[in-house]
Formats: C-alpha cells, sequence, structure tokens
C-alpha cells in the first residue's frame, strides 16, 4: 500500500498502485522532504530495494546516482515548477550492481495545480551503449585504471562502475576492503573526479592512534575552542566543500561515531560544514553493531552507498600495472625507474598476498633497494615461501622476519644507516628494525 498524499483517497492510491505496477520502467513518486511515498515493482528490480523497504526512506538512500548534487532534481522541480531536463546517469542498486539510467522527472499535481509530488521515471538503456556511436571511449574501454586507481581485471572494471555512479553524490560513502586496500586511493579518486574536487581533501587516520587524539582530530580540541569561545575546529570543519575521508571509520571513539551520526543524521546539501564524508574501513559495521562496538545509526547512514574493494588474490593479473604504478610513485623523477624481469614478476603473481596492496609496496620498496639498479630480478623479492612455516617471532612482520643478515645489511647501507628511512622503506616500524639488527649482530657505525 502506498504511503498518504494529500487530498487522496486509498481508493485512489490502490488505482495509482496498478497502474505503476504495470509500467516496464521503474517509477518512484517522491514528496517535497524527498521521502519516498510511491514505488513500483520496476523499481524494485533495478534498485534491489523492496517496496516495504523504499516506502517512507529518502530518496538518495534507495537510488544512488548523479542525483544527490547541490541542486537535485526534484528540489528544482518544486522550486521552480517546471519539469527539468531528462538526464542520463549510471545508478548503483542494493547489490552493487550499476546499469545506466535515462531519467525523466514530472509532477504530480492536485487542486489548484498544486504540486503533490515529483514522479520520477528511470528507463534503463544500459543495453544501448554497445551500438551507441560516439560513446566516450572511458566508459567502455579503461584500460589500465580509474583516477589514482590502476587495474583492469573484471573485479576492478565492477569498482570503476560503482564509483562512476557514486562520484557526484554528496552523501556519505562506505569505502570497505580487506586490510592491505587501496582504501584511501578510493577516496582520492572519489574527489578528485567528482563536484567537490575544487574543495580541500582532509584525511582523518585512525590506526593506532590513541582515541582522544583521534576525537581532537575530527571534532577539535574543546579544551583549546579559543578566547572568545569559538567553537573547536577539527577535520569536519576544515573540510568544508570538500571531502573528509576516516581512515577506519571502525575506530572512532564511541562519541565520535554518535556525534558524525547526528551530523548525517541533520545534513543536507549546502547546509554547513557542507562536508561529502567517504568512511574507509576493513570491518563488517553490521557485525560491530550486534556486539554494540559501533553506532547503529552511523551505520546505517554510510551502508546506503557502499563500495567493496577486492583483495589482491582476486585480481592478480592487475599486478604489472600496480607494480608500475608503486614504482613510479617511490622512484624520484631525476632518476630511471626500476624494471621487474619476467622471472620475478612471475614470482610476485604466483604469491598471494595476503597484506594486499599494501604488502605489495613493502615488497617493491625493499627490492629496489636490495636491486641498487635499474632492474628488479627474482631474488631481490623478499617474499615468504607460501608452505614456510610462521615466524616464531609474533613481534616481526612477514617481510621483515624473510631478510636474510646480507639483505638487511645493504637495506641499511644504501640508507646510511638511517633507521627511520630504512623502516620506512622496508614497511617495518623502528622497534621492529632494531630488534632484527640485534638478531643478526649488525651495529651503525662509529662516526670516524
Amino acid at each position: 500500500m502506498l504511503t498518504s498524499l494529500p487530498f487522496w483517497s486509498d481508493e485512489r492510491l490502490e488505482h495509482l498502485e496498478a497502474a505503476l505496477d504495470a509500467l516496464d520502467d521503474a517509477v518512484m513518486v517522491v514528496d517535497e522532504d524527498l521521502c519516498i511515498v510511491a514505488f513500483n515493482r520496476a523499481a524494485e528490480k533495478l534498485t534491489g530495494f523492496t517496496r516495504q523497504e523504499a516506502l517512507g526512506s529518502r530518496c538518495f538512500e534507495v537510488c544512488a546516482g548523479r542525483f544527490c548534487r547541490r541542486v537535485c532534481d526534484i528540489e528544482g522541480l518544486f522550486a521552480t515548477r517546471r519539469p527539468p531536463e531528462d538526464f542520463e546517469s549510471p545508478v548503483l542498486s542494493k547489490d552493487g550492481r550499476v546499469r545506466l539510467v535515462r531519467v525523466r522527472t514530472v509532477p504530480l499535481t492536485g487542486r489548484g495545480n498544486r504540486i503533490l509530488a515529483a514522479v520520477r521515471i528511470l528507463r534503463d538503456v544500459t543495453a544501448e551503449l554497445g551500438s551507441r556511436p560516439g560513446v566516450d571511449q572511458r566508459e567502455r574501454d579503461r584500460c589500465k585504471g580509474y583516477g589514482r586507481l590502476v587495474g583492469a581485471s573484471r573485479p576492478m572494471l565492477r569498482l570503476y562502475e560503482a564509483l562512476e555512479a557514486l562520484r557526484d553524490s554528496e552523501w556519505p560513502i562506505l569505502v570497505q576492503g580487506p586490510p592491505g586496500t587501496e582504501t584511501d586511493w578510493v577516496a582520492l579518486t572519489l574527489h578528485e573526479l567528482g563536484i567537490r574536487s575544487a574543495g580541500p581533501f582532509v584525511p582523518v587516520l585512525t590506526e593506532g592512534l590513541p582515541p582522544v587524539t583521534v576525537r581532537e582530530r575530527l571534532l577539535g580540541d574543546r579544551d583549546h575552542s579559543g578566547a572568545h569561545g569559538h567553537a573547536p575546529v577539527g577535520a569536519l570543519h576544515l573540510a568544508h566543500e570538500g571531502t573528509l575521508f576516516v581512515e577506519d571509520v571502525a575506530d572512532l571513539p564511541a562519541d565520535c561515531q554518535a556525534a558524525l551520526a547526528r551530523h548525517l543524521d541533520a545534513w543536507r546539501p549546502g547546509q554547513w560544514p557542507d562536508v561529502r564524508i567517504v568512511a574507509g574501513t576493513h570491518h563488517r559495521l553490521e557485525d560491530l553493531v550486534v556486539t554494540g562496538s559501533f553506532d547503529k545509526g552511523l551505520a546505517a547512514a554510510l551502508q546506503q552507498r557502499r563500495v567493496v574493494l577486492p583483495p589482491l588474490v582476486d585480481r592478480l593479473d592487475d599486478i604489472p600495472l600496480l607494480a608500475e604504478k608503486i614504482l613510479a610513485d617511490m622512484t624520484p623523477q631525476a632518476q630511471p625507474l626500476p624494471q621487474l624481469t619476467g622471472a620475478a614478476l612471475a614470482r610476485l603473481m604466483s604469491y598471494p598476498f595476503p597484506g594486499n596492496v599494501r604488502e605489495l609496496e613493502r615488497v617493491l620498496r625493499a627490492a629496489a633497494i636490495l636491486a641498487q639498479g635499474p632492474a628488479i630480478d627474482a631474488p631481490h623479492l623478499v617474499l615468504p615461501h607460501p608452505r614456510s612455516p610462521a615466524s616464531p617471532d609474533p613481534a616481526l612482520a612477514p617481510n621483515a622476519g624473510a631478510l636474510s643478515r646480507e639483505q638487511l645489511l645493504q637495506a641499511l647501507e644504501a640508507h646510511h644507516w638511517q633507521i627511520g628511512q630504512c623502516a620506512r622503506a622496508l614497511g617495518i616500524n623502528r622497534t621492529t628494525l632494531w630488534r632484527r639488527m640485534k638478531r643478526f649482530g649488525l651495529q651503525r657505525p662509529r662516526a670516524s
């Protein structure tokens, strides 16, 4: 049954419901508060949401696409009383499918020609893409990547489609993936390719930081709010007109989760602070909600628009492109770009990389140090043997534990025994490096 519309009887609503269900196109009827009051069967099929789930929800919570701009087509209809021009947009369904739709929005009027609601009609035109002349080549053939992301595997192509649908959305986006996946690259891509690219990109790092530090970075230091009593300024406010990226939203303290939930519940596009939030996580938020360790309201707001990064083991064919990008990013412009030999590339593509892209980065950084030349060969790759037992020292990272004494000495000498620089290049912390040096009896040479 449809939710109530002013001046409409239950019988008339039932007739409208039956008429909408007879249409092949997806139709949703949205009131002035952007709440869905009608939703036909074709809309269920297109979006993946049932009618019961959609009715009463706001339109941007059900149909994620390029509708949620600073002035959307429905708000424009109510403001100008004129139907907007038809347009096309990718939309992201509940189960992650991306479809290209043609959107038409027309008014539903009542007595005195008053606009009661907006009728949004979505026609699926995905099948037309392949036969259209002049289709943007980026939409059909991304041979290397999308924004900051690289890869041409099937999982990545599906991810690019989802990001294309969401890049101009003003509403929060959850970026979910196993530890070591490129959630920060996804956030930067959404920012740089979206309508907020001219604004600031403000990251909030959470890993390993005490709750008070995370709280101050996100919301500001309430103990130092200024001589004139101004509100504390944190990343949420510094990102005004831009994008706020939370590294792992599951690591936020409970009061920060609640503050973000209140902000998202009350926020509308254009309201200060005008911030689009991209939240990364390596956790299943629904599981954390069940255990009481994550705010239920914040989880509900973030999970409306979610993209999932595949683990590297599911896209090993992307390793040549990833390696090229990583080596280019870490090599100064004045130096020649290191090249992987065929044997090195074959070894990389045969390893499952449980640490995903971040582990690949660490391996390549260490290999470039050990190679000390333009070619990186298989012996330079510090990878644990797939069948080797785990290191008995849990304090040591896997890559650090696999280094031989000679390899570690080469790395230290390449960085002139600067412990911090060497540790960063190897992808380990200083303490781990010191322990490894102690085990091998390596000491920093005394200055002569």
